[in-house]
């Protein structure tokens, strides 16, 4: 049965998949203006990999879920791709002297970017 929530994630997933340019210029603004430049790439294509890789995460999200689903605090973070990407990429980041202030403000405009 479609469901105006499935609809809803159908309409999502086109829009990711269809909006990467316009995501990584709206971001690429974002960390220029609020000086996050200077601790990270400049390039375009560096940001590119990284929209692609989390756009392909949320693209088979919406794909799997009729809707969006609910948090729980028994969630099993540990089975979920979205939440092992953001797992890894926070590892990688201190990894590389990122601090998670600056790791989580970076993410913020991700969010706002999609």
């Amino acid at each position: 049965m479609v469901t105006r929530e499935s609809l809803h994630m159908k309409r999502l997933a086109e829009l990711v998949s269809n909006g990467e340019d316009r995501i990584i210029q709206i971001l690429h603004r974002y960390t220029l203006n609020r000086g996050y430049a200077k601790y990270s790439s400049t390039l375009e294509e560096a940001w590119r990999m990284s929209v692609r890789a989390l756009s392909s995460l949320l693209i088979s999200a919406c794909d799997t879920w009729n809707e969006p689903p609910e948090l729980t605090p028994d969630e099993d973070y540990e089975q979920d791709p979205i939440a092992e990407f953001g797992i890894i990429e926070a590892q990688r980041h201190r990894e590389r002297g990122i601090s998670i202030v600056m790791f989580l403000g970076l993410l913020k405009y991700y969010r706002q970017s999609y």
